[in-house]
């Protein structure tokens, strides 16, 4: 191009060796005015995800107009990888501070269609509009030309958000800025750049609903967009066509999602939409004297429906809701999604006179739940009656029949269902006892499947159900349990709560309610902190009996102290789980057990081991907060990341990590290079000799407990921010000695930002 100007300059010159002359000169001075690529330009398709660590990528620029620079962190939450573009300034009251970042140069010719796609967030401060940072994007399709807006971005943002942009007038020489600019928001995120030929994607709609993106969409070649269908209010979608193919998914949904597997060709989809009209909800009582149904809720498809009973007196109380002669809930009130015309029975039942005591079962009406019992189906199976439960066990406690829980899939799990004893009269008594036989079997020796009988009570119908106790471990021989019955009522009822967890079953045989009816004691059993004691709570032990308490500490836990009857048991001391046997109990007793967590170790190892040293913080026990802080040994050396058996885990600084086991960790430093922790600023003494800014600035004592004073050789904006970026404190400060009170901040590591005239620099301070 050169040599081609000045021949021509030359040839139509020569007679005129003055104005040849200032020609040149002209030309020189627009050349050195132009910045000029040396890269060649990059072609599609061009991708970038920032992924270069706090370096910005290969050719790209940076077109500072008033500041802060674009950077590029690992945020712990970029949009993929590790890495994304952040432009923030963490001045309070920023307004109009803005910076550009340039891709390099891009051939976009050869096409007639090119998409820009990006994710961005742009989150603004507390949800004022005015603290909101806004993100534009620009391009010039020459070096030399003036940057030209193609759209801007200043709403509030906070989760990625994806962007499909159709570019502009392409050339091969072309560039595209994301320019940020601040208003004292949270600041612009960016990530995921993608730049391709556009794919067309045509959307259409019938108008009874929307979908989003809609008309003719241009994507990028390779990309998986996602298209998002509404039908508006009292409408559903009634056909989604994807290239003339019915998605049979999308029928009937009044939302839905498609998404277009890495495009490569033209597509269309296309939303056929109906108007639901109302449904009916038809209610019965059953039996119609009992009470009466309530129905509120709009009776539109995909409306929420809630249907609530009221008694008629006090002869019945509601026991479950059917449809169609099929039980599908116990809730009062029953809320549902509308999608057709419903018929629902509410179920009542005959308040049966409350019984005395002394109330005795033995369950031996065949095959049947006795009269007054009902079951409360929450996920079922129900309780049934029979003789044993094969194998476990072969036969009754006593007489022909007993209660038997138990589903025959081997994978049940978290299925239960209560069977609930009629209304006790219990006024007058003052310690009522609950006796029965159970067993309750593991299958094959499996703790994972193990069933769980659960005992509880309330003492009066409508109240909320209390758990008394719980039983979940392998029992395969009848074996007698005695509870005492806690707050007697005269409406008071107990509940057997079966859970199936693919065991052999729970078995319940004669049931024995009464008043001091103990011919024996009880041992109180109780933990302190991370463990286990079985049984627990109050413990009836026949007379002369012998009576096992299996003591188990959690995972990462020991036992500190086992106690009998106030004396320590020194041999459960440090173990992690312990069996103590009450031999012919003939009074009463108590155990008590008390659990710690284990100490654990944390090794830090150091590469290379003379670059710097590690500060670990935090008691060493298991689940306890660990801090490691990196330290410097020499000015040449800065921290880079940490590592576990060979494996990176990360970069932050401090760390922070759970302790659960014993941990060797290492870390990492390496030789610092061009890239500064902090903006220095230099400047001439009166002997000429340059001194450092930031070695000016003073902040004592480090660490500070009450005050932080801060000594300036000119006035600067001071910013405290904690180890998360959250600003703390702002205030401008005069050239002289200032302060802060710190009193009020919690232990542990700030940062301090002062911004001067043309610089900024920031300081780390340590609150005691």
């Amino acid at each position: 191009m050169f040599e081609t100007i000045f021949l021509h300059l030359y040839i139509f010159n020569m007679m005129n060796y003055t104005f040849f002359k200032y020609q040149i000169l002209a030309i020189a001075l627009f050349f050195l005015s132009v910045p000029i690529a040396y890269s060649q330009a990059l072609t599609m398709p061009f991708y970038e995800g920032f992924e270069l660590g706090t370096t910005i990528p290969t050719d790209w620029t940076q077109e500072v107009v008033s500041g802060p620079d674009w950077i590029f962190v690992n945020s712990g939450d970029a949009d993929a990888g590790t890495n994304n573009a952040v432009f923030r300034s963490y001045v309070a009251g920023a307004s109009g501070l803005v910076t550009r970042l340039v891709t390099p140069e891009l051939d976009l010719s050869g096409t007639d269609t090119v998409v820009l796609k990006f994710s961005y967030y742009n989150d603004g401060w507390f949800d004022f509009f005015y603290h909101q940072d806004v993100l534009t994007i620009k391009y010039k399709a020459a070096v030399g030309d003036d940057w030209t807006t193609i759209q801007y971005f200043n709403s509030d943002v906070s989760d990625w958000t994806q962007v499909n942009i159709v570019l502009p007038n392409l050339s091969d020489t072309y560039y595209i800025a994301f320019e940020g600019s601040s208003n004292g928001g949270f600041g612009i995120g960016v990530d995921e750049i993608t730049i391709n030929q556009g794919i067309k994607i045509t959307t259409s709609t019938d108008g009874g609903g929307a979908i989003d993106p809609s008309g003719e969409v241009y994507v990028p070649i390779g990309s998986s967009p996602r298209f998002n269908l509404r039908a508006y209010y009292h409408s559903r979608i009634s056909e989604l066509l994807v290239d003339g193919e019915l998605v049979a998914e999308a029928v009937d949904k009044t939302l839905y999602n498609y998404t277009f597997p890495s495009v490569d060709a033209m597509h269309t989809i296309a939303a056929s939409f109906i108007f639901s009209e109302s449904y009916n909800v038809t209610t019965e009582a059953v039996p119609s004297d009992a009470g009466s149904v309530v129905v509120s809720g709009n009776l539109f498809y995909g409306e929420t429906v809630t249907v609530d009973t009221w008694l008629s007196g006090e002869l019945y109380y509601f026991s479950h809701w059917t449809s169609n002669g099929d039980s599908i809930s116990a809730d009062n009130p029953f809320s549902f999604v509308l999608t057709s015309d419903t018929a629902l029975e509410a179920n009542y039942k005959l308040v049966n006179p409350a019984l005395t005591l002394p109330v005795y079962e033995g369950f031996e009406e065949a095959s049947t739940i006795p009269d007054g019992w009902s079951q409360e189906l929450i996920t079922g199976p129900l309780w049934t009656v029979g003789n044993g439960n094969s194998p476990y066990p072969l036969e009754a406690y006593s007489g022909d029949n007993n209660l038997i829980f138990r589903s025959d899939n081997p994978d049940a799990s978290g299925i239960f269902t209560r069977l609930v004893t009629p209304t006790l009269d219990m006024t007058g008594v003052t310690t009522p006892v609950l006796k029965f036989y159970y067993v309750n079997a593991e299958y094959f020796n499996t703790v994972a499947h193990q069933d769980q009988l659960t005992v509880k009570y309330k003492t009066a119908y409508y109240d909320s159900w209390t758990t008394l106790a719980t039983f979940n471990t392998d029992v395969t021989d009848w074996t007698e349990v005695s509870i005492v019955l806690p707050s007697p009522s005269s409406g008071y009822i107990i509940a057997f709560e079966g859970k199936s967890n693919g065991g052999y079953g729970i078995s319940i045989d004669d049931v024995t309610i009464n008043e001091d009816d103990l011919d024996g004691y009880f041992i109180t059993a109780s933990t302190v902190g991370n463990g286990s004691i079985t049984p627990s709570g109050e413990v009836f032990v026949s007379n002369g009996a012998t009576q096992e308490f299996n003591v188990e500490a959690n995972y990462g836990y020991h036992i500190s102290s086992l106690k009998v009857d106030g004396a320590t048991i020194a041999d459960a001391t440090d173990a992690s789980e312990y069996t103590y046997t009450f031999e012919s109990v003939m009074a009463t007793h108590t155990i008590a057990a008390t659990f710690a967590a284990n100490a654990l170790s944390v090794t830090v190892l150091v590469t290379p081991s003379s670059a710097g040293s590690v500060s670990i913080q935090g008691e060493l026990y298991y689940g306890n907060t660990i801090t490691l802080w990196p330290m410097t040994a020499k000015k040449k050396a800065v921290f880079s990341f940490w590592s576990s058996n060979g494996v990176k885990i990360g970069t932050a600084n401090p760390f922070i990590f759970t302790l659960v086991s014993d941990t060797i960790i290492t870390a990492h430093f390496k030789k610092k290079g061009t890239m500064r922790t902090e903006f220095v600023t230099r400047e001439v003494n009166e002997n000429g000799i340059e001194n450092s800014l930031i070695e000016s600035v003073k902040l004592y004592p480090n660490p500070a407990n009450d005050n932080l004073h801060i000594d300036l050789i000119s006035d600067a904006q001071v910013s405290v921010f904690d180890m998360q970026g959250k600003l703390l404190y702002a205030a401008s400060m005069t050239s002289g000695s200032n302060s802060i009170n710190v009193s009020e901040f919690n232990s542990g590591t700030y940062i301090v930002k002062l911004q001067f005239e043309d610089e900024v620099i920031t300081k780390k301070f340590v609150r005691n």
